[in-house]
């Protein structure tokens, strides 16, 4: 028989399985292959150094009680969640105690995510709090146990902000509320997790709002609808992050308005021939792309990112990996050229083999540029002096330029057409 908590669970299965399709949508087994992976086995290798040696940079040692700030991401993340649904309207009036379940279940599940959220940042955290700021056993479990408490009061305090309150007034209390909460969590918790008499008292608090708020959310009935509308928010919006991410949003222009690269469709230098034609009209409708050129600017940054750790680390690493990366970044480019010249509006023109191939080759070599020239400028500043990291750069856009006219050249591409031409000549020749 169906009550309240199992349908609750259905819903909640049914969300997790919503938004890693989503995640999926957007993080296919290329992002997957050359960002996420990559990007994971650095950052375990560097944590797993890390914490033989738990050393705080210069800059970062002098920042008093830094060891606070990591945990501010799960407390601020805190959500409540009731689980309701428009529909649900139709059968509640005759069972208002399924209500009561369905909060109950969000209670639930906001402690568990809660505890795991600040147990794995507590875990992950341990060789700097041991050997970095001297915490004892004793300190480490009073900071998870306050920071727990306070992730559960922030999430019924807010929740009932978004629900009782509209408009300005619903903004000016919640940023109120954080203001007070980070002041709290910040200049309280230094000193108490030291004073556990303190600790004791300040605990008592929290949890008596605690029961107070989770008593009156359970009991609450007219805060049904304002309920469905947080819960269709908080289900979009992980997919509307992504989608903001990979697709293109049509910007509204103004009368007169030019854009700001390219303008008047001009370019960045006079090209000559057909070919090089070809070219600078990939090149600027990749550019013209925000979709494209989030992806292009995030391989750049993390490509920056691993090139600096791992020079830092190792000189000839960084040497090793940069040319790792231009062959990715050739890779991407070839895979968005066959997307374009295979696009419905391309295939409304017919382009010479020869001239797609030399097209092919200016849009490698000018997209190359920018990446090269950041990679091989923080190899060079990371490993030798500003002089050489100055030569560095330059060398890494001639090197980048020429590792994606390889992989352009050896991957290659042919229109179907000039596939079908090439097909029945040789059939015609034999």
């Amino acid at each position: 028989m169906m009550n309240p908590w199992k349908l609750a669970s259905r819903r909640f299965r049914s969300n997790a399985s919503y938004q890693w399709r989503a995640l999926r949508t957007v993080i296919d087994w290329t992002v997957g292959l050359y960002i996420v992976i990559p990007a994971f086995l650095l950052g375990l290798k560097f944590y797993l150094e890390w914490v033989q040696n738990p050393v705080l940079p210069e800059i970062l040692s002098s920042v008093n009680n830094l060891w606070i700030y990591p945990f501010l991401l799960p407390l601020f993340f805190a959500r409540l969640r009731t689980w309701a649904e428009p529909g649900d309207i139709l059968f509640l009036r005759q069972r208002p105690a399924w209500v009561r379940g369905f909060v109950g279940f969000g209670l639930m599940e906001l402690s568990i995510r809660q505890l795991l959220s600040f147990g794995m940042i507590t875990i992950l955290l341990l060789p700097l709090l041991f050997k970095g700021f001297g915490f004892s056993q004793s300190m480490v479990a009073l900071l998870l146990i306050w920071g727990y408490t306070l992730s559960l009061l922030h999430a019924l305090i807010r929740n009932r902000i978004l629900v009782q309150f509209a408009g300005i007034r619903r903004v000016l209390v919640g940023w109120l509320w954080n203001l007070l909460l980070i002041v709290m969590f910040r200049f309280m918790t230094a000193y108490i997790i030291q004073h556990p008499f303190l600790f004791g008292c300040a605990l008592v608090g929290v949890l008596l709002f605690i029961m107070l708020l989770a008593y009156w959310r359970v009991r609450v009935m007219y805060t049904f609808e304002r309920d469905v509308d947080l819960e269709l928010e908080t289900k979009m919006k992980l997919t509307g992050i992504l989608l903001r991410q990979a697709v293109d949003t049509k910007q509204r222009k103004r009368k007169g308005s030019q854009p700001l690269l390219f303008r008047r469709s001009g370019y960045l230098y006079k090209v000559k021939g057909p070919g090089q034609q070809i070219g600078a009209i990939g090149v600027k409708t990749l550019w013209r792309s925000s979709s494209h050129m989030i992806f292009y600017s995030q391989l750049t940054g993390v490509g920056l990112i691993a090139i600096v750790l791992c020079s830092g680390a190792l000189a000839a690493l960084g040497l090793i990996v940069f040319p790792v990366l231009c062959v990715i970044l050739g890779v991407w480019l070839n895979m968005y050229w066959r997307e374009l010249v295979d696009s419905d509006v391309w295939n409304m023109f017919s382009f010479d083999g020869t001239q797609l191939s030399i097209a092919s080759l200016h849009f490698a070599t000018v997209n190359a540029v920018l990446p090269g020239l950041l990679w091989g400028l923080a190899c060079g500043f990371m490993t030798q002096s500003v002089g050489m990291g100055l030569l560095y750069g330059a060398i890494g856009v001639f090197a980048a330029m020429f590792i994606a006219r390889v992989v352009m050249t050896l991957i290659g591409y042919k229109r179907k057409e000039h596939k079908e031409v090439e097909e029945t000549s040789e059939t015609t020749s034999s």
